[in-house]
C-alpha cells in the first residue's frame, strides 16, 4: 500500500512541474491565406535578380514554415477572435547558390488580386494596422528568414530541432 501511495504521489509532483514549466498554448486562429506566385519581371521586384527554378520539396517545406511562422507570430495570436486574411505574393530567386522564396504579404485586398501574378504587390509605407504588411523569405533549406510586419523585424523564438 506504501508503494502504492508513493507513486501515485511522485506522479502528482511530477505533474504538477511538467504542467506549471510548460510553455503557453498557441491559440487557434482562423487564417486564410491567398498563394500568389509573380511570374512577371524580377528586376521590378529588385534590380540583380536571378531566377530559380521551382524545387517541389523546398518550396512545400517553405510554404508549411510560412503559415506557421504567421499563426505562431505574437501580433496574429493577439487577433485569435478574428478572422485574418492574407493575399500573399511570392517568387523564386537564386541567394548565394541557392534557391530562396520571397514572400509579401498584406490583408487580403480580393479587388487588387487580379494583379499579383505579374506585377509586383503594392505596400503602405506607413500602414495604421500593425499588420498590414508583412515580408520574409525562406532559405533552400525551408527556414524562414528576415520575417518582418510592416518592415519591422519580428523578434521570433528558434524552434528547438525536433524529428518531424
Amino acid at each position: 500500500m506504501k508503494h502504492i501511495l508513493f507513486y501515485c504521489s511522485f506522479f502528482l509532483v511530477i505533474s504538477i512541474l511538467l504542467s506549471s514549466c510548460a510553455k503557453k498554448e498557441i491559440l487557434f486562429v482562423p487564417l486564410k491565406i491567398e498563394w500568389f506566385e509573380y511570374t512577371g519581371d524580377l528586376s521590378k521586384m529588385a534590380k540583380g535578380l536571378t531566377p530559380a527554378l521551382a524545387q517541389d520539396s523546398i518550396e512545400n517545406l517553405c510554404f508549411i514554415e510560412m503559415t506557421r511562422v504567421l499563426l505562431e507570430s505574437p501580433l496574429i495570436q493577439q487577433r485569435a477572435n478574428q478572422e485574418i486574411s492574407f493575399d500573399t505574393q511570392y517568387y523564386r530567386y537564386q541567394y548565394k547558390k541557392e534557391v530562396s522564396i520571397r514572400f509579401l504579404g498584406r490583408l487580403s485586398e480580393p479587388e487588387h488580386q487580379t494583379t499579383l501574378i505579374t506585377e509586383p504587390m503594392k505596400q503602405l509605407l506607413n500602414p495604421e494596422n500593425e499588420i498590414a504588411a508583412w515580408t520574409a523569405r525562406c532559405n533552400g533549406k525551408g527556414q524562414i528568414k528576415d520575417f518582418s510586419f510592416n518592415g519591422q523585424k519580428a523578434k521570433r523564438q528558434r524552434v528547438a530541432k525536433s524529428n518531424r
